[in-house]
């Protein structure tokens, strides 16, 4: 197996039996050389595929005391949401509270940056959305088509907003979501429900966001999220528990990962 493939098959691994719980917070790797003979590749590859999850904030590399586990949700980045969201579909059922508080923080973003404009966005930019509607008006019927309007719709109303920390957190939701094609492919199981709640960011923006109008938006929003955990089928309904108990057994290789590396 190439170097390369190696390194995400050994990260991946890792990163999986320490979502799953298989070390706790403050528990301790075992030394590299063991990872190394346990997934059948070099030392190089688990000292890199370490180095990526220390990146992630999922180890700690302490020199002279080994690579200790940190709690992730002190350390981890919003990106580390799809790796808990595909370790759940892969197991078969994703996990529900994390994807109700994705959701959430979509929900939130959405009604806090209504509330922060000021003033309606200039004509131009409100003909550019409502024209993006007519197009998603057209494409109710193809939701492959829907989709990227949608995103497209989303990102010009981040615009509007003139916020440059809500358009990068829209990019690293957006990434989190295309990792799990599965999810986004459930949250446009009923273009209407996007078109719709389109339609109702559309009129904060066009006639003031009144109270009325934002709750509508988060009606609206709560209702596509409804439907979308309808989609995706039976879910697990809570997050998996990571970090509850030492492992009876050290975590291993699903399959052989041999790295063609020098030892």
């Amino acid at each position: 197996m190439p170097r390369a493939r190696a390194l995400d098959t050994v990260a991946g691994e890792l990163r999986q039996n320490i979502l799953a719980g298989a070390w706790a917070i403050g528990a301790r790797l075992p030394p590299q050389r063991d990872l190394a003979h346990t997934f059948e590749v070099s030392r190089l590859t688990v000292r890199e595929a370490v180095e990526r999850l220390e990146g992630e904030g999922l180890l700690d590399v302490r020199h002279g005391d080994g690579v200790v586990v940190r709690d992730f949700r002190q350390s981890g980045g919003l990106d580390l949401l799809s790796e808990l969201l595909r370790y759940g579909d892969e197991k078969g059922r994703l996990p529900a509270k994390i994807l109700r508080d994705l959701f959430d923080l979509r929900t939130a973003l959405a009604v806090e940056g209504l509330r922060l404009v000021r003033r309606r966005p200039p004509a131009a930019a409100r003909a550019l959305l409502e024209e993006n509607l007519c197009r998603q008006a057209a494409a109710l019927g193809d939701a492959a088509a829907v989709i990227p309007l949608d995103l497209e719709f989303t990102r010009n109303v981040i615009r509007a907003f003139d916020n440059i920390g809500m358009e990068i957190l829209f990019n690293a939701i957006l990434r989190v979501l295309s990792k799990v094609p599965r999810v986004l492919a459930a949250l446009f199981a009923d273009p209407r429900l996007n078109y719709r709640s389109s339609r109702a960011v559309f009129a904060c923006l066009a006639k003031g966001a009144s109270p009325a109008r934002v709750a509508t938006v988060r009606a609206r929003l709560a209702r596509l999220d409804r439907a979308c955990l309808a989609a995706l089928g039976p879910a697990q309904p809570q997050t998996p528990t990571p970090f509850q108990k030492a492992p009876s057994r050290e975590p291993g290789p699903r399959t052989s990962n041999k790295d063609p590396s020098p030892p």
